[in-house]
């Protein structure tokens, strides 16, 4: 069985705060787009097989025994019990995926069966702050063509609410769970008026169905639905050898360009990490990135599994620690190792945090593929489970908290429409450079 450890966000990555939260979604108007596999009691056995498989996972590897005080058996019961009343692939995937939710851990879900077709909503939400916007809209879509514009407040989809709280339970049903041809939403455009819109998916389907849906890997999953995010790929601006902006996109393995661009930065009175939209990653690359700024092992935090405690320590990543100005830029999406850094960083007093708060989705994970079915027609899924707590240097844990920035920078959503960065302009006024917010937003420009 092939298992990595992680920090990265995943989905969800939000607190999931009612066990009606998911059926609520579920149950919204709008229908999935499913195989046209018939659902018939072997689809309805198969489910109990990834169910008890996903228990078994918990059971096995889950780093808390005692599962925060849930019963795990008799949630167990009651799932199994519901598969059998479940009256659609949807209701058997949705009660799997509960199952887990019910743990209210940020990295412990289910990973369901990839789709019949692709789904191309044509327009993407970002929180900021405690709200949710459009953040892009592609140019030809339905969305465009209803109205839908950058910088509009986001008040509801499919009579949801899209909250800081339940972004990541709306973002898990739409594009892993239940993807939909098209969503009814109600926006409020920048002049304030407030409009209801229904707007329809580009649905593509596959050349090949395997059961429930046709498979998508994990990797395929987050990926599709990170594309809001920014690039997964690193990027460098110099202000001469005043500051060095770097664009830190993913906490990729084996990342040999966080050594060269830390050797770089070292040429500069400052540096800017620019860590929005990263959802974490590796934890070989956040202690490889973390080690450039400690010239001696250091103890940072404690990791907590379920049958010992250990330290979390830093060792030097090179002869000589990065000590110049340190500003590190979060927003509502950076989550795990993100988090990590940025928080130990701040408590060790070497840097200064921008933006907005992170998302509070810090723990260690491990992925988990399975598969059910007969040789011929094999169902593969997957399960991400928690295996360690972190809880940092000051007893505190980020799960569910996240990191508060010392200077909090929201742009509004007619800084989103205008093309403006007020964060960046002010990470880079502390450390020594006036730019204006407009040109602030160029410097990485996004897509």
């Amino acid at each position: 069985m092939f298992s990595v450890d992680v920090l990265a966000g995943g989905r969800p990555r939000r607190r999931l705060r009612t066990r009606l939260a998911l059926v609520a979604a579920l149950a919204v108007a709008a229908a999935p787009v499913l195989s046209a596999q018939g659902f018939d009691r072997q689809t309805v056995e198969r489910a109990h097989r990834m169910l008890a498989q996903v228990r078994a996972d918990l059971l096995e590897y889950y780093y808390d025994t005692t599962f925060g005080g849930l019963d795990l058996e008799a949630n167990y019961a009651r799932a199994d019990t519901s598969l059998d009343r479940a009256g659609s692939v949807q209701e058997l995937l949705g009660v799997i995926a509960q199952f887990l939710f019910d743990l209210k851990d940020s990295h412990t879900w289910f990973n369901p069966p990839g789709r019949a077709a692709t789904v191309e909503y044509g327009w993407r939400w970002t929180t900021i702050g405690d709200s949710c916007f459009v953040e892009w809209v592609k140019e030809g879509s339905d969305a465009a063509r209803k109205g839908l514009a950058v910088g509009q407040r986001v008040l509801a989809v499919d009579g949801m609410s899209p909250t800081r709280q339940s972004l990541r339970l709306i973002d898990y049903v739409y594009y892993a769970l239940s993807p939909r041809p098209g969503m009814h939403v109600t926006i409020r455009d920048l002049d304030g008026a407030v409009r209801e819109v229904d707007v329809l998916a580009k649905v593509t389907p596959q050349p090949r169905i395997v059961d429930f849906t046709s498979f998508a890997s994990i990797s395929v999953l987050i990926e599709e639905s990170e594309q809001r995010r920014l690039v997964r790929r690193h990027f460098t601006r110099s202000f001469g050898d005043t500051v060095l902006v770097w664009r830190f996109g993913n906490f990729a393995f084996n990342d040999s360009r966080v050594d060269e661009i830390m050797g770089r930065a070292r040429a500069h009175q400052a540096l800017v990490i620019d860590l929005r939209g990263n959802s974490g990653g590796a934890v070989a690359t956040l202690r490889q990135l973390l080690g450039h700024f400690f010239d001696r092992e250091t103890r940072v935090a404690t990791l907590k599994r379920r049958n010992r405690t250990e330290p979390f320590r830093l060792r030097p990543s090179g002869k000589t620690p990065f000590t110049g100005n340190l500003i590190i830029l979060l927003d509502a999406n950076s989550a795990s190792a993100a988090e990590i850094t940025a928080r130990v960083l701040q408590l060790e007093g070497k840097a200064t945090v921008v933006g907005d708060r992170s998302a509070g989705a810090v723990m260690v994970s491990r992925q988990f593929p399975h598969e059910v079915g007969s040789y011929e027609r094999v169902l593969p899924y997957g399960v991400s489970v928690t295996v360690e707590d972190i809880v940092m240097a000051d007893e505190a844990r980020l799960e569910h908290v996240g990191v508060t920035p010392e200077f909090l920078v929201l742009p509004s959503g007619r800084d989103l429409a205008e093309r403006r960065d007020p964060a960046m302009a002010k990470a880079l006024a502390l450390a020594g450079v006036r730019i204006d917010p407009t040109d602030a937003f160029t410097l990485f420009e996004r897509r």
